[in-house]
């Protein structure tokens, strides 16, 4: 028997069933769906210069009753090595091009978008909150840039599902 899977579980692998699909194959300028990390710090080298990175921040909730909406902020980063790139900022907003693509537009098998596929387990679906550059700490080798996002979801109190 499946063990029943929460809704923000659910909600966080669509969101990562839809990068992976970021191929050249699939008409992305990269390959960096087979890179794609959540919560991790990247291992870049020269063989694998860049990665896709989601961080998910602490939700926002409020109650009315035994109603629980909350808004679940996704940050997904474009991390590059530097010297890999002649542009490395230019470099990091192509992959966040491919990362919006993924996430907002139906391409392929990755089929709906993310508010259609978060029907029945969002009050409000899947908003645009901002795209921006991360700043580089000193002697650091990695730059990036990101884009931001909240999935607004309703449970019942005691029902994660």
């Amino acid at each position: 028997m499946a063990v029943p899977k929460s809704k923000r579980q659910r909600i966080l692998e669509d969101v990562l069933r839809r990068l992976a699909f970021i191929t050249e194959a699939n008409g992305y300028s990269s390959d960096l769906g087979e890179s794609v990390l959540m919560g991790e710090d990247p291992k870049l080298g020269p063989d694998d210069p860049a990665a896709i990175v989601v961080e998910v921040a602490p939700d926002q909730g409020t109650m009315s009753g035994p109603r629980i909406l909350a808004a679940i902020p996704i940050q997904v980063q474009a991390i590059v090595l530097a010297s890999a790139y002649e542009s490395p900022m230019l470099a990091a907003e192509a992959i966040i091009r491919d990362i919006v693509v993924a996430l907002e537009i139906d391409k392929g098998e990755a089929k709906a978008n993310l508010s259609h596929a978060l029907d029945g387990t969002s009050a409000k679906g899947f908003v645009y909150s901002g795209t921006g550059w991360l700043t580089r700490q000193a002697g650091s080798e990695f730059v990036g840039a990101f884009v931001s996002y909240v999935a607004n979801m309703e449970r019942l109190w005691g029902d994660p599902d």
